[in-house]
């Protein structure tokens, strides 16, 4: 009875076994098929399954292997991989590869030196002779950086990772690369708002000077007002320096600007040149009792007109001491 029993669970392991072998073969297959139509996360999950129904098979460990290495799951690459050298036979390629990609170079030198003698494919055996000998450089140039980074000199520092991508791409020169980069562009931007905050300073300091000398002025030529060439040897001197803008005529009273323009005869464009704003017109408003006073009445006139062209316009003017009547002011000249 126990001879039967045994006989019986033997059989029925084996089956479950060998189920399990052509369960795993099917998913084997039909994952080499998915790699063919370039579908790898679908091959990934039928690789996975037939490893898990056949643990021990290294060549299902190799294409699972290769296919995690080209989606840049290299983790998962050396994992499998790794495996598969203790089981058999192992794609030295796609290992030292994942490895390289990782940034770990002399772990890849001694994968590829391992499997460069048993490499089947001559375009794969040439390519890792090459790397070997890039490999080198590489190095070379990574240490070079690290050498940079450790003085603090980050710009070439990035200029020596620049130079080892161009031999060798790895996730860890990339990464490296980027925090050199991060560092160099946080200096540019403290340095660029240093310089901003000295033009800052410059043009301030420079508008406070502005100020000053323009004060100054308005100050020399009310001075002078009595002497009106010497006002207006002075005004001219510094009219485009400092009164470019019409608008800072109205710094000075409208007694020295009435006798600026009437000793230049450009009375008629005293109005133009004020201009039309709210407060240009209430410039205006000290001006007129001036005009007034002088009897430049079409002057006057004229300024009513072209600043408030509605009536009455006297109402709108109300000038102290020298109120008067528009409809008379308009024949006055």
């Amino acid at each position: 009875m126990k001879k039967t029993l045994l006989v019986f669970l033997a059989v029925a392991c084996f089956t479950v076994v060998k189920l399990q072998a052509q369960t795993a073969f099917e998913n084997f297959a039909q994952g080499q098929a998915a790699v063919s139509e370039g579908k790898l996360s679908l091959a990934v999950s039928l690789f996975e399954k037939a490893v898990r129904e056949t643990p021990s098979n290294a060549v299902y460990r190799n294409w699972l292997g290769s296919v995690l290495y080209d989606t840049g799951d290299y983790d998962g690459a050396i994992k499998h991989l790794e495996k598969a050298a203790e089981i058999g036979d192992v794609w030295c390629y796609y290992w030292g590869m994942s490895y390289l990609k990782k940034g770990n170079v002399s772990k890849a030198a001694e994968i590829f030196r391992k499997g460069i003698p048993a490499e089947r494919k001559t375009v794969r055996k040439k390519e890792m002779e090459t790397l070997l000998v890039n490999m080198a450089k590489y190095q070379e140039k990574i240490a070079a950086a690290e050498a940079c980074v450790a003085t603090e000199d980050y710009s070439k520092a990035a200029s020596r990772y620049r130079e080892a991508l161009e031999i060798i791409q790895t996730e860890s020169a990339k990464y490296s690369l980027v925090q050199a980069e991060a560092v160099v562009h946080r200096k540019q931007a403290i340095v660029a708002v240093i310089v901003l905050i000295v033009i800052l300073i410059v043009l301030c300091l420079l508008y406070v000077s502005y100020k000053r000398k323009t004060i100054s002025l308005v100050g020399e030529i009310e001075k002078s007002v009595n002497d009106t060439e010497k006002a207006l040897v002075l005004f001219a001197k510094y009219k485009n320096r400092y009164f470019s803008d019409v608008k800072k005529l109205q710094k000075l009273s409208p007694e020295t600007l009435y006798k600026l323009y009437a000793y230049k005869g450009k009375l008629e464009s005293i109005s133009s040149d004020i201009g039309k704003e709210s407060e240009d017109i209430e410039y205006k408003k000290e001006l007129l009792p001036v005009l007034i006073k002088n009897k430049e009445y079409k002057v006057a006139r004229n300024i009513i007109i072209e600043s408030i062209p509605s009536y009455p316009m006297a109402s709108v003017f109300r000038i102290p001491k020298y109120s008067f009547d528009f409809k008379k002011l308009n024949n006055l000249h």
